[in-house]
Order: structure tokens, then C-alpha cells, then sequence
């Protein structure tokens, strides 16, 4: 399973339209009763190495549901978003332009209708990434803090003032310690707020 969320969850699989195809990846949405809702299906990927791994979905108030996950691994992986009806068919999807290198933790909704995605960036040095996107799946700005040895986000959520609090880790390998990271930063244009 991928994510749970407002009563939803996401789960990932693959798929084969016949004995002679490929493996393609897929995620499924189904609801809190486990009935089955709707399946997303990507051809892009060789036998089922294009998988997709972590995910969350938000809900729009009125407007359908919005889903972004991981497709890929590691330094292979992009983030791909979905926007769909309130029937969840597919409005829309893409990858994030320079999304390359990026493992989606979690996506949330701030009080102006903006989408915010924390991810991890899988580089030679990891760092926290914080997204944030309008409606419409365009990027406002994308911002990446820290940058040690195992640095990876975690979760995220805004504050009364629509400021977005990230949590993440970092690891120190010399001494064999793990850090939580929790910082403030400002929606409007993704500055540490001290």
C-alpha cells in the first residue's frame, strides 16, 4: 500500500494486457471498505522495471482528488501527478518537469488552494525537497535543504499562517547517530522562516 488518506488509500502493482506483453505499473484507489474505485495505468517502463513506489492522494474540496507518487527508483525515479473528478477519472497527468532523482514522502493542501509535495532527493548527497505546485500541476517553486549523507523528508504540514512545517532525518555516520530535522518555512517562496 502506498498511502491512506482522507478514508482513500493508494496501492501499487503491475499489470499485463495479454501473455505477450509487457509488465506495466499501476496503482489502484480504492476506498476505507476496500471497494475497489479506479485503476491508473502506465506504459512507459520495460517488464515491470518502471515501478512505482511511494505515493499520497489529497482530496479538493469539490474538485476530484489529486495524487502524486514516485515512479522509478533511486537516481532513476520522477515524481508523476495525477488530477482527477470526483469520479476519479483522470482530469490530467504528468511528470514533474526536473522531478528526476525525487522520492515523493507526502503531499499536502495549504489554505490557498496551492499543492505542496515534501520528497527526498536521491543524489550523492540526499536532500529534503519541498515542492510547491497550483492546482493546475504547474511548479511555483522547488527547494531542497540540507544535504548530508542520509538526509530523507518525511512528512509536512502548514501552520495557521499557511507556513509549511517539514519533518525529516539526517544521519551522522561517525558517530552513528540519526538527527529529526523539523523546520518553518514560508509558503510564499519557500525561505527558512527562524
Amino acid at each position: 500500500m502506498l498511502s491512506v488518506s482522507n478514508s482513500l488509500k493508494i496501492c501499487n502493482g503491475i499489470y499485463q494486457s495479454d501473455n505477450n506483453s509487457p509488465f506495466y505499473p499501476t496503482i489502484s484507489v480504492f476506498n476505507a471498505k476496500d471497494s475497489f474505485l479506479r485503476d491508473y495505468k502506465y506504459t512507459s517502463g520495460l517488464n515491470g522495471l518502471y515501478n512505482i513506489q511511494k505515493g499520497s492522494i489529497i482530496s479538493l474540496t469539490d474538485s476530484g482528488y489529486f495524487i502524486a507518487f514516485t515512479i522509478g527508483s533511486g537516481f532513476g525515479s520522477a515524481i508523476e501527478i495525477v488530477k482527477t473528478g470526483t469520479d476519479f477519472k483522470s482530469v490530467w497527468d504528468k511528470t514533474l518537469p526536473n522531478s528526476a532523482n525525487k522520492t515523493i514522502a507526502k503531499i499536502k493542501k495549504n489554505g490557498y488552494n496551492e499543492i505542496i509535495i515534501a520528497y527526498t532527493l536521491n543524489n550523492v548527497k540526499p536532500a529534503i525537497g519541498i515542492m510547491k505546485l497550483d492546482l493546475n500541476g504547474s511548479v511555483l517553486w522547488d527547494k531542497t535543504y540540507g544535504g548530508t549523507t542520509s538526509t530523507a523528508a518525511y512528512d509536512l504540514c502548514t501552520d495557521a499562517n499557511n507556513n509549511i512545517v517539514v519533518l525529516g532525518t539526517n544521519a551522522t555516520f561517525t558517530q552513528g547517530n540519526y538527527n529529526i530535522n523539523v523546520f518553518r518555512i514560508s509558503s510564499n517562496n519557500g525561505e527558512i522562516i527562524k
